[in-house]
């Protein structure tokens, strides 16, 4: 795991954490990481057929995190998944970060406290899609807005350190909504977040545009 040190939304003194290094603008074989989060993300409403690829990239998600990250340091915290852009009942509904804490926590045993404790309210766009159109992303009050805490997980206080659980950290807008909605409760004393991706955006390619400079002078000089 590394530390996350350059979130343009990340305060001072937020602890955020990812395993591999998603490359935007890159295809799903770009990279191992690029893979797993392409089929991690995966649209069975559009793609039905991709259910094998999302469900074994579950699974080496929830391997990632048994390797790397120990037992032990899980006994005073609490992993909260982040919920998809959709509520429940709603056809888009995607719950591939609760299942990867479910399958951690049986890994893991009654030590492990995750629960989802963070709903989708309001359905968004999804902020991956959205830079891919081109479209503004939502901001971190947009994003807060569209999420509450599910009341029938909150039975048992939460411990002090929460760990958000989410697949990819680009700017960190998710991780600060999602932070100042755990931080309503009054037990709640830090939320840190985990991360199996951090986006990574490569160089951009030198273009050689003397060809269209010289095409221009002699337009000019005419």
């Amino acid at each position: 795991m590394n530390r996350i040190s350059d979130g343009t939304r990340l305060d001072e003194g937020d602890i955020c954490y990812f395993f591999g290094e998603y490359i935007s603008g890159g295809k799903w074989d770009a990279s191992p990481t690029n893979q797993l989060i392409f089929n991690l993300k995966a649209d069975l409403v559009q793609q039905p057929q991709r259910r094998v690829h999302k469900k074994a990239a579950i699974e080496e998600a929830i391997e990632q995190l048994v390797t790397a990250v120990s037992a032990g340091s899980l006994e005073k915290v609490t992993v909260v998944p982040m919920p998809g852009s959709k509520p429940v009942g709603h056809e888009g509904y995607d719950d591939r970060m609760l299942q990867i804490m479910s399958g951690w926590r049986a890994r893991i045993g009654p030590t492990f406290d995750g629960r989802p404790v963070l709903v989708t309210a309001q359905e968004r766009a999804p902020q991956h899609l959205a830079a891919a159109k081109g479209l503004a992303r939502a901001t971190v009050d947009e994003l807060a807005a569209t999420l509450a805490l599910d009341p029938q997980y909150l039975t048992t206080p939460l411990r002090e350190t929460v760990v958000l659980l989410d697949d990819v950290f680009t700017a960190g807008t998710s991780f600060k909504a999602a932070q100042r909605v755990l931080l309503q409760r009054p037990e709640v004393k830090k939320v840190c977040g985990l991360f199996l991706a951090r986006t990574v955006w490569p160089p951009q390619a030198k273009v050689d545009v003397s060809g269209l400079l010289a095409t221009l002078r002699a337009k000019l000089g005419k």
